[in-house]
């Protein structure tokens, strides 16, 4: 909301004015501090002249950490994985986030238009997320929209596999080779499967939106938490291990000058917050750590 408010170039005010909405509640709304009533989100959008559904394309969003589980106890990914247990971590969670962002897709009012505005990692994985989403616009009715998310649901690696997400024949192949010993090492195996997976290579985890409801138990993603106890924090599935490299990113990355406030202001935390966490005195949870690896991947993909 507040960056349709900002690139309609309106104030606060101006909006109380214009809906009848108590600046108060407009203040909250746009911090994250209060839900936003469904009214008051109507009223917002008409001023505003965004539509609700493309506002809400923007925040709602399914929980990658219940695809992790699901992904993680899935019979033909354990075989996948099971002379390789080094590979688990990074294959299941980047997994796990193609998985439900192609479920929010399913959600999204326009699903295509949705998939266009997303900074991928590679061509690649845009091109099969736009074809994807255009099979999404061709559904017939909710009931097939619905059959399609139980299937990201209940099946997540072989949805995967049927819509090209995965070449698993690949991964499969490269896994063999390595078995058999035709594979150089550890990072050269990495590399193939990363390949096979449509991600480049220099980005450990893509993160295509990072709100803050992506890690919560609320109504958001009721759907998923209804179905599993998620169990699996972002520290088991091998994010946190990752933060003393991040640190070192991130301080090359903030050493302009303003890059400690954009960092501040994209994380919504004050700066003392953020300097905290570059000089090792306190150290950020796992939904901020993925966050800070979104937002460093996107300030070196600007040099």
């Amino acid at each position: 909301m507040r960056l349709s408010r900002e690139n309609a170039g309106v104030s606060q005010r101006y909006i109380e004015v214009v809906t009848g909405v108590a600046h108060s509640e407009i203040s909250k709304v746009e911090k994250g501090s209060q839900d936003c009533r469904l009214d008051s989100l109507v009223r917002f959008c008409a001023a505003l002249g965004v539509s609700t559904g493309y506002v809400l394309d923007q925040v709602v969003a399914a929980n990658p950490l219940y695809y992790a589980a699901r992904i993680k106890h899935d019979p033909r990914f354990q075989d996948l994985v099971s002379d390789h247990p080094g590979m688990a971590a990074m294959l299941t969670f980047n997994l796990a986030v193609i998985a439900a962002f192609a479920a929010h897709l399913i959600r999204c009012h326009r699903p295509t238009e949705r998939a266009e505005t997303i900074d991928y990692p590679d061509e690649g994985l845009r091109l099969v997320f736009v074809k994807y989403a255009k099979q999404v616009e061709g559904l017939s009715g909710p009931a097939d929209k619905l059959r399609l998310l139980e299937a990201w649901k209940e099946r997540p690696v072989d949805t995967l596999s049927r819509f090209g997400f995965l070449e698993m024949n690949l991964v499969l192949k490269v896994l063999a080779a390595l078995t058999s010993g035709n594979v150089g090492g550890k990072s050269e195996l990495r590399d193939a499967v990363l390949d096979a997976m449509k991600i480049r290579r220099d980005i450990p985890v893509w993160m295509p939106f990072v709100p803050k409801a992506l890690f919560d138990t609320g109504a958001d993603n009721q759907a998923e938490n209804n179905l599993t106890n998620v169990s699996e924090s972002v520290n088991e599935l091998g994010v946190k291990p990752k933060l003393p490299t991040l640190l070192d990113r991130l301080k090359k990355a903030t050493s302009q000058r303003g890059k400690k406030s954009e960092l501040a202001k994209f994380l919504d935390v004050s700066l003392v917050q953020v300097s905290q966490w570059l000089s090792g005195d306190r150290e950020p949870g796992g939904e901020t750590t993925l966050r800070m690896l979104h937002w460093v991947g996107q300030q070196e993909r600007q040099k």
